[in-house]
């Protein structure tokens, strides 16, 4: 895996939110020994889902406290979370729930709760969570007192699972082997097997482990994108929705991609770490494709032109021709009625001064950056190579007319062609 690590510190009386992104061979978290297989609520989560955030709910533990202590400072209140509580409380009161989250809630809840999205692109995406309870009958209980006075509630049983269902949310809700589960009513069943030890989870995922493994074990929680899966159920719906004659070049230009395969073979994971004074996000890109995307991020010429003070920078080659591409595999997939839409807009974009047909052809190779670390000194920029000077000063000079409507001065000074705001 390959580590970043962000931070948000805050400061001073400001409590201002600060950004810096440095290599995770810094000041990050202890890493520890790698686990040899996860537990917890993955283990409800489906084998290839591609979609998965965790967090601690740990009452007692030092993340909470630096939680508390950061909370308190950014607000200036001295029990932040015990007013978060009381706004929780008044709004369930006002939709009829009476709820009294420290006697009725926490005496059943456990250290961790799972949310999950199997396939994000699906038309109809079903979800889950799932919530460890340290008392099976108590959180049945307080269920059983949320739901009894709802007559649109329906009741089912699934191999000795009494579970709840909501035909208007489409969603169920089930107590088992150590949890509380609330997923989308066509997921329950499925999840039980899972608990049931009857199918393969995400618990057993390598890629799930090894990202969980490459984040500190500190972590207040961490999320998991199988970025491949996300890209592969997108081009397979891009490809269910165009014409068939037009499959087969819209097939080409998504998978000829060097991104786009890299990106089949990566997944990228987050984990969140609290102190007293700050919040700090570790990153890493795993997978097979981590070093080839990475090495595309680095790509194209430009890189170095970005400024030595900037914390990130990605390059990236031959925008023109890449944007050239997609368009046109647009074009070849897109129906009748999305063309002539599309031919209205650079209609306009020509009335406006734009060749429509030569709008990014003369990009070249690019980096993109971003500078400083506060909110008063952060900005960035997008550098590209010319390959063609006079298409370039054409399309930044009609730019600049536009933007000239909207108070936009001239070139700055010392440029060919330009605008400033």
């Amino acid at each position: 895996m390959r580590n970043l690590k962000l931070v948000f510190t805050s400061l001073s009386a400001s409590a201002a939110l600060a950004l810096g992104l440095i290599a995770c061979g810094g000041d990050g978290g202890d890493v520890g020994e790698p686990l040899p297989e996860l537990e917890g609520p993955a283990q409800a989560a489906p084998e290839g889902t591609q979609i998965y955030l965790e967090a601690s709910l740990a009452a007692d533990s030092a993340q909470t406290a630096a939680i508390n202590d950061l909370a308190t400072k950014l607000s200036g209140k001295d029990d932040p979370f015990g007013l978060l509580i009381d706004t929780i409380e008044a709004s369930a009161a006002e939709q009829g729930h009476e709820v009294d989250i420290k006697h009725d809630i926490a005496p059943w809840l456990g250290g961790r709760v799972g949310f999950f999205v199997p396939d994000p692109v699906d038309p109809e995406p079903s979800y889950g969570v799932a919530i460890e309870t340290t008392d099976e009958a108590a959180a049945s209980a307080y269920l059983d007192s949320l739901f009894k006075d709802d007559s649109s509630l329906e009741s089912a049983n699934y191999d000795g699972v009494d579970y709840t269902i909501d035909p208007e949310a489409t969603t169920a809700t089930a107590v088992v082997d150590g949890y509380v589960l609330v997923t989308t009513t066509e997921l329950l069943e499925s999840t039980v097997d899972l608990l049931r030890g009857n199918a393969a989870t995400l618990a057993s995922s390598q890629e799930l482990l090894d990202a969980r493994n490459s984040l500190p074990d500190d972590s207040l929680g961490y999320g998991f994108v199988d970025v491949g899966g996300l890209i592969s159920g997108a081009v397979e719906q891009a490809l269910s929705a165009a014409p068939d004659s037009s499959n087969a070049a819209l097939q080409e230009s998504l998978l000829s991609s060097d991104l786009v395969g890299a990106l089949e073979e990566t997944n990228f994971a987050i984990g969140v770490r609290a102190e007293s004074d700050r919040v700090t996000f570790d990153t890493a890109v795993g997978g097979a494709g981590a070093d080839h995307l990475l090495e595309l991020a680095g790509s194209g010429t430009l890189l170095a032109e970005a400024p030595a003070s900037a914390w990130l920078r990605i390059g990236f080659s031959d925008l023109g021709a890449g944007i050239q591409k997609g368009f046109d595999a647009f074009r070849d997939s897109a129906d009748e009625e999305t063309l002539q839409q599309l031919d209205a807009g650079l209609a306009q974009a020509d009335a406006l001064g734009f060749d429509s047909e030569q709008l990014l052809s003369w990009a070249g190779d690019g980096a993109f950056f971003v500078v400083g670390t506060t909110p008063q000194t952060a900005g960035g920029g997008i550098v590209l190579e010319v390959t063609d000077p006079e298409a370039a000063t054409t399309f930044i000079d009609q730019i600049g007319s536009v933007v000239g409507l909207g108070g936009g001065t001239g070139p700055p000074k010392g440029a060919e062609a330009g605008f400033s705001m």
